[in-house]
């Protein structure tokens, strides 16, 4: 009887069924639902979405010859003067791989018992912390260390300073950046600003002097969300928590950076794609874990940095 007891109790339970047990206790049966996996929080990679210049397929170095200085034009005396004579200056943008990596590890039991499969999970985790890394290299990568040079470490952007200790992001400060590139001459076909969510948070809360806000949504389909929750200044905004908010000034601390610029003059070179591999022979073959890691071989570099702007020190 007893048998016949656990049997039923073991089928009702497959079902997800609650059984009664001796002494009046319950046992309810818990439903794997691996089509409701919940994924960890994350930073989002928004440089992509911004539409940047993506080179793929490159298998050595590159150099893109650039011109940095024009001719110049003279008005030539009527009486048979000669033209003046300017030339322009030229040099290269080189991009060189540098490689980033990341790597993860599984036990055997896990790999025999998981819904959904741990490999494929292993596998998107690793490509979505590449993908991120890559997204804040392009933002403030140092050049040391074998990162590229982001957008806030290349020399030669426009810079708009807020205050001795850093300040609050204000519709004049997102003026000055704007005016920082037109009076470059850089090209304003797609132009954005960029910046981390307390100062998108900020920007909404910006009124006019009649006390409506500035901020407008950014138009779309309904319902459908985007990389740029909204405009202002007439140009859209994008957020991302890869924007630096930890930035130092005088006596302030915690401050963050916004930037603005012409984003299909940002360059990304990419060689190869991404690559995983698993290690069952690994560091921990003897406990029957895998060992997995990812690689991607990319670089970064502005056509002009005079197409970027960006304030490094708002509250």
């Amino acid at each position: 009887m007893a048998f016949a007891e656990a049997q039923r109790a073991t089928s009702a339970t497959a079902y997800g069924a609650t059984i009664g047990t001796t002494g009046g206790a319950s046992l309810v049966a818990t439903t794997l639902l691996a089509g409701s996996f919940i994924d960890v929080l994350r930073a989002k990679a928004r440089v992509m979405s911004l539409g940047p210049t993506l080179l793929s397929g490159l298998v050595g170095n590159i150099a893109i010859p650039r011109q940095d200085e024009p001719a110049s034009a003279y008005w030539l005396d009527p009486e048979g003067g000669d033209t003046g004579e300017s030339e322009g200056s030229f040099d290269q943008v080189t991009l060189i791989p540098k490689t980033v990596g990341a790597r993860s590890q599984y036990t055997r039991q896990l790999l025999m018992q998981s819904t959904p499969d741990i490999e494929m999970l292993v596998r998107n985790d690793l490509a979505k912390v590449l993908a991120l890394a890559i997204d804040a290299a392009c933002i403030s990568g140092t050049g040391a260390n074998g990162q590229p040079t982001g957008i806030l470490n290349t020399a030669g952007i426009g810079s708009v300073v807020l205050g001795a200790n850093g300040g609050p992001l204000t519709i004049d400060a997102l003026i000055e950046l704007e005016t920082t590139l037109t009076e470059a001459n850089v090209d304003e076909e797609n132009l954005a600003y960029l910046t981390n969510a307390k100062q998108i948070g900020g920007l909404k809360g910006l009124k006019d002097a009649n006390g409506r806000y500035l901020w407008t949504q950014y138009p779309g389909v309904f319902g459908q969300r985007t990389p740029t929750p909204g405009e202002i200044n007439g140009y859209p905004v994008a957020r991302s928590n890869n924007v630096p908010g930890n930035l130092a000034k005088g006596t302030g601390t915690n401050l963050s950076a916004a930037i603005f610029g012409n984003w299909s003059d940002l360059i990304i070179g990419e060689w190869g794609a991404i690559e995983i591999l698993p290690n069952p022979f690994g560091a921990g073959f003897n406990s029957g874990s895998i060992d997995i890691r990812a690689f991607q071989s990319v670089d970064v570099k502005l056509r002009h940095p005079a197409s970027f702007a960006a304030i490094t020190d708002a509250t």
